[in-house]
């Protein structure tokens, strides 16, 4: 009875009329630009299109992916998509395109950018070759007789940030470092920015040591190193060195352990090719460690040893020559070796390809030592010869079998077991292993205080007996009975000196001081140094003692650079055949002055030598200067 108004009411609905009601359908977005093509010139600039957006979706935002880096900081506006464009030095026309994307628009509207051709650098590039280590470029500037700066920088340093845009951000990073370097070898930043300047073409320039897939920018522009300004816009060019490419190699360990000897067989399968290995405590890579830990521990082990050697040759060619020749092996390799006792270890080898660098994942096999039999050798120890600051100790064994000996001062120990000190000496001293009888002389030591030798058998970093002790006390101060003195002679402003003769540039900002030592013939060695005439009160005969023989034995004549204003105080000792050093010398408080320079001609016509030893307040002088950020 309720349902039979409402079906008739349907049906009425249903028949009412001829025409169908539609419901309305919304528009879709429309995005139109007011042009599609943006010329630009050279230069570059700042740029905007104007847009109309019909029928936008409600919280929906316009992107734009944009192709090329030249173009960048796009901000969407109110109405409008601007953007950057960087000036450009390429040899001919470019274009790149901005894509916008809206939902319900399309196909995507496109900008399309163009720039004519750019302008001429004042220094070019020609990228020869990009190794995985190595690479080769020309520099060639236009002006030939235009000093300039040229470094290759770390890829990620330059990109990341502003520097490979901003010409002034990179100057300026550059003036840093300069000038962090000038003054951490006592110079400033004119000295440390000729370790980057050139003159002229650089042609099949080398770049060795760099990492493989790795981005570099190699950069250069025109320098004015007196007055530290740039005289030419920044030349960029981005380099990424090639990819070393893996491939497997397998390797048959045949390891045999007889207590801490250990026979190695290290053989490739199906590989002629050159290979390196070596061994690591497992204690750092145990078992289970991530195979790319290890291959980087491997890659920096190999590494080390290629960098030991690449410096004695005169090219890379021959560098890697000798690497291939002697560091590398080839075939079956076999190794008879000791090791620590009672230790884990693993052996470890991998393949390399034409630049020595490592290609395969390096595989491992683990293996422990054996322990070490205990020595039947028995000690006597002696003072043979006693001083004041040194002594003669000799050690008879009865048999051939390894051992330690060592010399400290008996305070030491005092309070530490015999394997205690046993214990320690084994785990923190670089152990030196001697047999047979010994007899040597100890230096440097203290008078009037107590020593105390120390023996004990040792093999593969394990005691194989007891430890055995001898104590002594040297004697009391002995001044060695030899004349001393040192003569100051001319000084002469570093920087003049330097003008005249390239050579002595580590010497500008600096006075050039000549010191001779004057010493008795019977004296065996002598030291002099200099220090701030305010500092030399507060150190006692001991403490000057230390720190001159510290620096090791002077030359009769040598060369040091001071600065100017402070107050210095030179001193030195002699030494005689018994070890003892006479009373310090000492001259009077010396401070230097341009107006007392002798002119820098009459440095060259004395005949003076570049020193073999610089020193700038105590510290060596930097004659050459390189960095790589």
């Amino acid at each position: 009875m309720i349902m039979c108004p409402l079906v008739a009411l349907a049906l009425l609905t249903g028949c009412k009329g001829d025409e169908p009601i539609d419901t309305p359908t919304p528009e879709d977005a429309k995005l139109t630009l007011e042009q599609t093509t943006v010329e630009v010139t050279a230069d570059g600039g700042h740029f905007a299109v104007n847009y109309t957006l019909s029928n936008p979706t409600e919280g929906a935002e316009i992107k734009v992916n944009c192709e090329r880096d030249w173009v960048r900081n796009i901000v969407v506006e109110d109405g409008a998509i601007a953007f950057d464009v960087d000036e450009s030095y390429e040899t001919k026309e470019r274009s790149c395109r901005l894509e916008l994307i809206y939902p319900g628009v399309y196909p995507n509207p496109t900008i399309k950018v163009k720039q004519s051709v750019g302008k001429e650098h004042s220094i070019e590039f020609n990228l020869i070759n990009a190794a995985a280590t190595t690479i080769t470029l020309d520099v060639i500037p236009k002006d030939k007789k235009m000093p300039y700066v040229f470094i290759l920088g770390n890829g990620d340093y330059i990109l990341e940030g502003d520097l490979m845009t901003n010409d002034e951000a990179l100057w300026a990073s550059d003036l840093d470092i300069f000038e962090s370097f000038g003054n951490a070898f006592g110079s400033d930043a004119t000295v440390a920015a000729k370790a980057f300047m050139y003159q002229g073409d650089l042609m099949s320039h080398q770049f060795t040591g760099v990492t493989p897939n790795t981005t570099y920018v190699a950069y250069a522009y025109g320098f004015d190193n007196e007055t530290l300004t740039p005289l030419t816009e920044i030349s960029r060019l981005v380099i990424k060195t090639a990819e070393v490419n893996d491939y497997t190699l397998h390797f048959d360990f045949d390891v045999k352990v007889d207590g801490p000897n250990v026979s190695m067989d290290i053989t490739p399968k199906g590989y002629d090719g050159y290979y390196y290995f070596g061994v690591f405590w497992a204690s750092d890579v145990p078992e289970g460690t991530d195979p790319e830990v290890i291959r980087e521990l491997c890659e920096a082990d190999w590494e080390q040893q290629k960098a030991l050697y690449s410096s004695f040759f005169d090219t890379p060619e021959q560098g890697l020559n000798f690497v291939f020749n002697e560091l590398a092996y080839k075939g079956t390799t076999h190794l008879d070796v000791e090791l620590d006792a009672n230790t884990e270890f693993v052996l470890w080898a991998f393949g390399m390809d034409d630049e020595a660098l490592l290609n395969t994942t390096p595989e491992t096999y683990y293996f422990t030592t054996g322990n070490v039999a205990a020595s039947a050798n028995e000690f006597t120890l002696s003072v043979e010869e006693l001083y004041s600051r040194k002594a003669t100790v000799k050690v008879t064994t009865t048999n051939d079998d390894t051992y330690i000996a060592t010399l400290v001062p008996a305070s030491r120990f005092e309070n530490n077991s015999d394997a205690e000190i046993i214990d320690y000496i084994v785990n923190n001293f670089k152990l030196q292993y001697t047999s047979g009888t010994m007899q040597d002389t100890a230096t440097g030591l203290t008078p009037n205080t107590e020593y105390e030798l120390l023996v004990f058998g040792c093999q593969a970093g394990a005691p194989t007996t007891n430890l055995n002790r001898l104590k002594f006390t040297t004697l009391d101060t002995v001044y060695a009975d030899l004349d001393f003195s040192l003569t100051i002679g001319n000084y002469y402003d570093g920087s003049a000196v330097a003008a005249i003769n390239p050579d002595y540039a580590a010497f500008e900002g600096t006075v050039i001081v000549g010191i001779t030592a004057n010493a008795d013939t019977n004296a065996t060695a002598f030291y002099y140094t200099a220090m701030n005439a305010l500092d030399y009160p507060y150190f006692t005969y001991e403490q000057i003692i230390e720190g001159l023989v510290a620096e090791g034995p002077a030359d009769v004549e040598g060369l040091y650079a001071f600065e100017y204003g402070e107050p210095y105080i030179f001193f030195g000792v002699a030494e005689d055949k018994d070890g003892n050093y006479t009373e310090v010398w000492s001259s009077k408080e010396i401070t230097f002055t341009k107006a007392g320079c002798s002119p820098a001609e009459e440095f060259f016509a004395e005949g003076a030598k570049q020193a073999s030893r610089l020193c700038f307040n105590d510290e060596p002088l930097a004659k050459s200067l390189v960095v790589m950020f």
